[in-house]
């Protein structure tokens, strides 16, 4: 997308004025909006603020401009399915931070962050093994002679338009 401007003239260029091509550029570009979260504000950020319901997943949220006359921008319901209980905590006592994915097809994805203690390791000689399949990852062990201990497969969902995502909840559940 980036390089059209440069080739406006060209045929194939989708573009016949900059104007065009700047106006498709920005809106690419806003598609991906990061709200960065810290433990000292309320509801954990600053700029978006959710609320647990009660009800199940649901979540009220109110996304917040600095640069807005009265600092609300938009407000609005959504069901997180997962990791409720974990959004919660984090908003009362934590930082959150939020990724807003506009989809091209006019819809939004809501993905929150926290930043979780990291669990207790223990220690054990060994070797830990991980390979990243279509669909599911193989995990195996093996002790400090080489001798097989554990192996498991960990399915998540490949068909998700966001696997990356679905990737990381899996390995942040297990």
């Amino acid at each position: 997308m980036s390089s059209h401007q440069w080739t406006l003239e060209h045929p194939s260029s989708p573009f016949s004025t900059h104007e065009q091509w700047l106006k498709a550029w920005r809106d690419h570009r806003f598609r991906h909006v990061y709200f960065l979260g810290s433990h000292d504000e309320s509801c954990g950020c600053q700029l978006v603020q959710g609320t647990y319901t009660g009800d199940q997943d649901l979540f009220e949220f109110k996304v917040r401009s600095p640069y807005a006359k009265d600092k609300l921008v938009i407000s609005f319901r959504v069901r997180i399915p997962y990791q409720t209980e974990q959004v919660d905590y984090y908003q009362t006592y934590g930082s959150i931070s939020y990724v807003f994915v506009f989809k091209e097809n006019g819809s939004l994805y809501l993905h929150p962050q926290i930043k979780e203690e990291p669990k207790e390791i223990k220690s054990a000689k060994g070797c830990l093994g991980m390979d990243i399949n279509a669909g599911f990852l193989a995990v195996a062990l093996a002790n400090e002679n080489g001798n097989y201990v554990f192996s498991e497969d960990i399915y998540y969902d490949q068909y998700s338009a966001d696997a990356d995502t679905a990737l990381h909840q899996t390995l942040a559940a297990s």
